[in-house]
């Protein structure tokens, strides 16, 4: 090719490369346009055809559907539950010496039939037990809770029941400070279900709850005193700038969890073995045993994602554990399926307790928190 076809043709597409250069702009500034109008139609569809409760997560979720209840109710100062009450501590706890069909509550507060002393009676051991509605005995009166049950198995122990539903393992710990130790427990059994992890990390769930922060390697509490019922509803509610990313982080959330990504260095996780370490050294501290049992979900066939880090903790820190998933696989299929009905059946609330009763004679007969071979189980 000679030196002038040569010069023309780098000259063509010089004149070329500007007509390219804006084409390609052209095009970009379509894609981002079109991106940000399927965004922005995403986000009013959200707001204006969604019911919020289908859209938003977290505190903001459970406040809403809150003041919702409250509104319904017309009144700021009935609980979700007849048997609540607000505590400016620990967010709402079992209202004392409540008395319906099938929930009773002494007048310290606790799910039974009778009174506590501060002292054990000579003779008699004593198990605080911390929780959730599990523990608490939800959808199940209060002869068939597992705390009564397992008094019952045990025959000379007392079975202090500390659990509520819908309580964190934060709310459980403060629990324990102010209500278990004073009745000098000689074990502490916190029954840990599968969600309390991420009940850890908000401050609004049944209602206003106080929460921990891990600074500097210390629980730090927060949002306490917790504020009534008129303090919330006199306050507007700050809902999230954008319903779309809502979504967004909510479906990747549930994706990492399925999938067990990063939950063990997630602030959840964090927190929890924060104050699983704060519940066994307070615990020890005051000469008792600390024993963590793990509750499954009702599909129990798979292991869920908290499970493995729960045995981890359990047997890195030396503590008594009792996986009720590994258990309640060695049942026959017949019996597993009588297990659970959204919450424990009295089926089994009474398998439970049986377990348990088992587990802890176990250990008292083999000389305390060292001895026993299920101690990581």
């Amino acid at each position: 090719m000679s030196d002038s076809s040569t010069r023309g043709a780098a000259t063509q597409a010089t004149r070329h490369t500007p007509t390219l250069l804006r084409g390609a702009i052209i095009a970009m500034t379509l894609v981002i346009a079109s991106l940000g109008a399927g965004l922005l139609a995403g986000e009013v569809l959200l707001r204006v055809a969604f019911d919020p409760s289908r859209v938003l997560d977290g505190d903001a979720l459970w406040e809403y559907e809150w003041r919702h209840r409250q509104a319904a109710r017309g009144s700021a100062q009935r609980p979700q539950y007849s048997f609540d009450t607000f505590d400016a501590e620990l967010g709402w706890r079992p209202a004392a010496s409540f008395q319906s069909a099938e929930v009773r509550t002494n007048s310290q507060g606790i799910r039974a039939d009778r009174d506590f002393s501060l002292e054990p009676e000579a003779g008699i051991s004593r198990i605080v037990l911390i929780g959730d509605s599990f523990t608490w005995g939800e959808e199940v009166s209060n002869d068939e809770t597992f705390a009564a049950r397992l008094e019952h198995h045990l025959g000379d122990w007392d079975v202090i029941n500390l659990g509520v539903h819908g309580y964190g393992t934060d709310q459980q710990l403060l629990r324990l400070r102010r209500d278990g130790f004073p009745f000098e427990p000689n074990v502490v059994l916190l029954a840990f279900y599968e969600e309390n992890l991420y009940r850890n990390v908000v401050s609004f769930r049944d209602y206003a709850k106080p929460r921990f922060r891990v600074q500097n390697d210390q629980l730090i509490l927060e949002n306490t005193p917790v504020p009534t019922p008129e303090e919330v509803l006199a306050r507007e509610q700050r809902l999230p700038r954008s319903f779309l990313w809502v979504v967004a982080r909510r479906l990747l959330r549930k994706t990492a969890v399925a999938w067990g990504w990063g939950l063990d260095a997630s602030e959840a996780w964090m927190v929890t073995q924060a104050i699983l370490d704060a519940a066994k050294r307070e615990t020890e501290d005051r000469e008792a045993e600390f024993v963590l049992m793990y509750i499954p979900y009702s599909g129990f066939r798979r292991p869920g994602p908290v499970e493995p880090l729960l045995t981890d903790w359990a047997r890195e820190t030396g503590t008594a554990y009792v996986n009720l998933r590994e258990r309640f696989l060695e049942m026959p299929a017949t019996d597993q399926d009588r297990l659970y009905d959204g919450h424990w059946t009295p089926y089994g609330n009474e398998r439970v307790a049986m377990l348990m009763a088992e587990f802890l004679r176990q250990r008292a007969s083999a000389g305390g928190p060292d001895s026993s071979s299920e101690a990581t189980r």
